[in-house]
């Protein structure tokens, strides 16, 4: 049986090979021509890295009709937006800025997830949604953008760490205590959360994609998180980056969702 596309699902369309980073990111920071020092974290397989040439990484599990089609669209209607960012200047993001970050997010995290020699424990379902909107569901996906200060690689002297992405499966790194009841039976029928985190030069971007539509997340009041990471999906108002902390005051980024308190929806939501 023919390999089938990730997003689409198809089966009758030639897979082709798509860029984990792309191309426009050399405008931005053309120091990657070189081989640079990859790390990422994963919670079956632990802490992985490697060297490589980063801006030739690709993946083979998507069809050319999704590659060169709505793929390629929301990479184009990204790079105005995200490159100022991953070099660290500040930006405002309105609305429509925001959904198109959230876009990006969303693709770019499932695509990097593809790079992990350890099978991601995301949905297929989560890969259907974004395809179907061609960019992030607004029920069942927030995300929060922040800025990493220090590009420093702490194992690497006198070298950069201009790349990282984590991949985590939060249903059981929820806090043991308090559990409402709903949240708790959520869990006990298979609830699904999964946690895509990545970092390209100064940019930082936090997703979490769950099958509870309209469920609730913030950053702790007054936590580390609530001054270092800026809600854009579901749209806020008028965004400002960077925020006043950088996401370096969190610690390990594969731990960074303790900060986040997650609630039920208010009212029953039916879409994703």
């Amino acid at each position: 049986m023919p390999n089938a596309c990730r997003f689409c699902g198809t089966t009758n369309r030639q897979i082709t090979k798509e860029h984990v980073w792309p191309d426009w990111l050399r405008e931005y920071l053309p120091a990657l021509r070189q081989y640079g020092h990859i790390e990422r974290w994963n919670s079956a397989g632990g802490r992985q890295q490697w060297q490589q040439p980063v801006l030739t990484a690709t993946v083979r599990v998507f069809c050319g009709a999704c590659n060169n089609g709505w793929m390629s669209q929301l990479e184009d209607a990204a790079k105005r937006i995200v490159g100022p960012m991953v070099v660290g200047n500040a930006v405002k993001l309105d609305a429509n800025a925001q959904q198109t970050v959230a876009n990006w997010v969303a693709l770019k995290g499932l695509v990097a997830a593809q790079t992990s020699s350890v099978e991601q424990p995301i949905p297929e379902s989560h890969y259907r949604r974004v395809y179907h909107l061609k960019g992030a569901p607004p029920n069942t996906m927030r995300v929060w953008i922040g800025r990493r200060l220090n590009l420093a690689d702490p194992n690497w002297p006198r070298r950069a760490q201009l790349f990282g992405a984590h991949f985590i499966p939060v249903t059981d790194k929820l806090p043991v205590f308090p559990v409402p009841p709903d949240f708790e039976r959520y869990r006990s029928e298979g609830g699904v959360f999964n946690a895509t985190i990545f970092q390209v030069g100064h940019f930082f971007a936090l997703a979490l994609q769950h099958d509870w539509p309209g469920l609730r997340a913030r950053p702790n009041p007054g936590s580390a998180a609530a001054g270092a990471l800026r809600p854009i999906w579901p749209t806020a108002r008028t965004v400002e980056w960077p925020p006043p902390r950088p996401v370096d005051d969190l610690g390990n980024p594969h731990k960074v969702t303790r900060f986040l308190q997650i609630a039920p929806p208010l009212v029953p939501v039916f879409d994703p």
